[in-house]
């Protein structure tokens, strides 16, 4: 490996070392004689026994810091190879503790869409109010017909105005019961839509529930 791609390496590792670790070794009076006798025989360029002895506080103390310098040493004693395993075994004890200890965000289900919702019911409710409208007015203006025939009309026989009345009547009629048709059927798609979409908020928190409840048993 080339010097400079050891070197990006080792800074990464570096940048790593600076958040804190989970989980700190301990001190150890014999690790910490060795670490002052190997940096004692690697600042004097003694590299033959500078590195076995990082080596072996590598192997006592199996922490990134402690592989990285068993890594430096090893790239200025000439071994390459052994520094860049050694450097990529650093890197990932150093990245592993915060990639433990991030938390993970959990997307926030979506609220019902009550504005989709609004448009059905608001146009049902619509056609339900102008259908009683109708029947009532309706109906109104039938009952005003019938006191015309009843006025212009005797048994079977009527005058032309009574006729015309009668005309009107069935006219009003017909108008009178779409209109409490239309109202029956508006009335029920409100409530249609509205029981539906409640269902589905039933089932959807159901299914979460039981989802959150099968991923914890693992």
């Amino acid at each position: 490996m080339k010097s400079w791609g050891f070197a990006a390496m080792t800074g990464l590792v570096l940048l790593a070392l600076r958040a804190p670790s989970a989980a700190a070794a301990p001190p150890n009076a014999h690790v910490d004689a060795l670490q002052a006798e190997a940096r004692e025989a690697d600042a004097a360029g003694d590299y033959d026994r500078a590195c076995p002895i990082y080596e072996e506080i590598a192997t006592l103390d199996p922490s990134a810091a402690a592989l990285l310098a068993l890594a430096q040493c090893e790239e200025r004693w000439g071994k390459p190879e052994s520094a860049a395993e050694h450097t990529r075994l650093a890197s990932e004890l150093a990245l592993a503790p915060r990639r433990e200890t991030t938390p993970r965000h959990e997307a926030t289900p979506a609220p019902p869409d009550r504005v989709g919702l609004s448009v059905p019911v608001a146009l049902s409710g619509g056609v339900g109010a102008l259908g009683l409208m109708m029947g009532l007015v309706g109906g109104g203006l039938a009952m005003s017909a019938k006191s015309d025939i009843d006025a212009h009309c005797s048994g079977l026989a009527c005058d032309g105005e009574g006729k015309r009345a009668a005309d009107r009547g069935q006219a009003f009629a017909a108008v009178s019961t779409v209109g409490f048709v239309l109202a029956a059927l508006g009335i029920g798609a409100v409530v249609f839509f509205v029981v539906r979409d409640d269902g589905a908020s039933a089932t959807t928190r159901g299914v979460r529930l039981d989802a959150s409840g099968f991923g914890g048993r693992f």
